[in-house]
């Protein structure tokens, strides 16, 4: 009987889990790195002021730093475009002219049931993953994760872990 009621639960779990991926947009998703624990929540964005092309904006927390790191996937132009994912972190006074620095760049794919996907638009339904290309490598290389993160790495895939209504 207690393993009925344990497979049940478990059921009833994945297709509330699946039910709140169909129902969240982009713009409220919040995805988790589960080898490091970093977080992004991304947010809506502004017509008035953020370009067309970008497709969603987010704002990025590692464990054990009280800075939040802000981040846009963009989409690139040319004859093979792509979203591209940008993260920036603040600088030193002598490492950037234009002011911003970058902890990490590169392509974000949407992860679903059928394979990777691009990113439309911020008001598409949330995928159930995102992946960040060379994330994990990027942040290997950071002072600024070590210090969030000295005895762990992180991964490239970010899992759907929530939405903001």
């Amino acid at each position: 009987m207690h393993v009925h009621a344990a497979a049940f639960s478990a059921l009833f779990l994945l297709q509330i889990g699946g039910a709140v991926a169909q129902e969240c947009r982009l713009d409220q998703a919040r995805y988790r790195e589960s080898v490091s624990g970093t977080v992004i929540q991304f947010r809506k964005k502004d017509p008035a002021k953020d370009a067309s092309l970008i497709s969603g904006l987010f704002e990025m927390r590692l464990p054990n730093v009280a800075q939040a790191f802000s981040g846009r996937i963009i989409w690139n132009s040319g004859s093979n475009t792509r979203p591209d994912g940008e993260i920036a972190r603040k600088c030193a006074a002598d490492e950037s002219e234009e002011g911003t620095c970058w902890l990490w760049t590169g392509n974000v794919y949407s992860l679903r049931d059928a394979g990777a996907g691009l990113l439309d638009n911020a008001d598409m339904m949330a995928p159930k993953a995102l992946l960040f290309s060379d994330f994990g490598r990027s942040l290997a290389t950071s002072t600024t994760f070590t210090l969030a993160n000295p005895n762990r790495g992180a991964f490239d895939v970010f899992t759907l872990s929530g939405c903001k209504s």
